[in-house]
């Protein structure tokens, strides 16, 4: 089956100011391959979807189709790439480009392998209006 993970992240974007994202990603996971020594498994990204939310309250959505997550038992570091699809208000009809990476932390997790945790992230990209 698929492990799917939900990410809510805030920061301040150099471009839109004050920001919130929610990105719900797929994963299939495996023996490391592209990873660096010391992943103990691998993920691939079998499917994604991102919204950014910018401060006026007009939202930009992705779909994130490219990605690895590398988990070494103690943290996950997650690099993904996508293309804007759309949004409202100003940015309805966007298009472009996105990639994120992020390091994702456990914070807890239960006994059949849930996990609460920390992420930080960083997203950049190409809109065009």
């Amino acid at each position: 089956g698929l492990t799917a993970d939900l990410y809510i992240t805030s920061g301040n974007g150099s471009v839109f100011g004050p920001i919130t994202n929610q990105t719900v990603a797929e994963w299939t996971f495996g023996a490391p391959t592209t990873c660096p020594a010391g992943t103990i498994v691998q993920g691939t990204l079998v499917s994604g979807t991102n919204v950014s939310r910018t401060m006026d309250g007009d939202l930009i959505y992705s779909v994130v189709d490219s990605g690895t997550l590398c988990f070494d038992g103690a943290v996950s570091k997650i690099t993904a790439t996508g293309n804007i699809a759309g949004g409202t208000g100003s940015f309805s009809g966007a298009t472009g480009s996105v990639s994120f990476s992020a390091t994702a932390t456990p914070l807890y997790t239960d006994p059949v392998g849930h996990q609460f945790g920390s992420v930080t992230a960083t997203t950049t990209g190409e809109i065009h209006r």
